[in-house]
């Protein structure tokens, strides 16, 4: 793979390592434990749903250049069934992992609800681009996630829910490498 490659390669590495996190907190915590909720709020299933749900709203838009992440099918199983969002999630990966590098500068269009009394707005994206957005955005919940599972007793990794410029700021400060979070289960 030549550094042009590689380099472009990393938007897909990182959302599939996103997609891992996502898979060893349904492998780690009991399905009891994945359907709870807190104070009557969201537990950890419904942000591993909505994380799905927009990675698939990539994947189903993306031969169309058309994504809309509100339309999303809200999928009451995957957010019931641990088993089910780990069928959905090797479905994605499979594609995920599949992706052509040279296609990561493809004009997209974005189609989102930007605020509750707004109609949908349109701007214009790139493949690289969503894949980075989809990338953070699960990061992101992963935090939340990872303080639902502390409340319950389960201990996930320290960083699985830690940006990547984050853990690897933390990593040059301290003059080591970055490591890749352990996602084996």
């Amino acid at each position: 793979m030549n550094d042009s490659t590689e380099i472009n390669d990393t938007a897909i590495r990182g959302c599939v390592e996103s997609c891992e996190r996502m898979l060893l907190v349904a492998n780690t915590v009991t399905p009891a434990q994945y359907r709870a909720r807190w104070k009557d709020h969201n537990g950890i299933s419904p942000h591993l749903r909505h994380c799905y749900e927009h990675l698939a709203a990539l994947m189903n838009g993306l031969d169309f250049g058309t994504i809309s992440y509100d339309t999303r099918e809200r999928n009451v199983c995957i957010e019931q069934e641990p088993a089910a969002l780990k069928e959905a999630m090797a479905m994605l990966l499979s594609w995920i992992n599949a992706l052509d590098p040279t296609r990561l500068d493809t004009p997209l269009t974005i189609c989102q609800i930007p605020r509750i009394d707004a109609p949908e707005s349109q701007s214009v994206s790139t493949l690289r681009r969503e894949l980075s957005f989809l990338t953070s955005h699960t990061i992101h919940h992963l935090a939340l996630v990872s303080i639902l599972a502390e409340l319950q007793g389960v201990i996930l990794p320290d960083d699985l829910g830690v940006a990547y410029s984050t853990t690897t700021h933390e990593h040059q400060q301290r003059g080591h490498a970055t490591p890749a979070i352990s996602t084996a289960t």
